[in-house]
């Protein structure tokens, strides 16, 4: 996770039972280099889930609260 958090492009890495996410600026670009530095660290991948966002999520990371709180 500490090596992720230096990949340019990516914002946030967070984990949460036994599921890494990553808030990045452009999923196109930065996976590849995700994948990469996994690799250097001899971390296995098993799924990938790529979300974008939406006015609710952006609000969520903005504020802390979803919009009907």
């Amino acid at each position: 996770m500490e090596a992720w958090k230096t990949v340019q492009g990516v914002s946030q890495v967070t984990a949460n039972d036994g599921t890494i996410t990553v808030l990045a600026d452009d999923s196109n670009r930065v996976l590849p280099r995700l994948f990469e530095t996994a690799a250097a660290n001899s971390v296995r991948i098993t799924s990938v889930a790529i979300q974008e966002p939406n006015l609710e999520a952006v609000f969520l990371h903005l504020t802390g609260k979803a919009l009907r709180d």
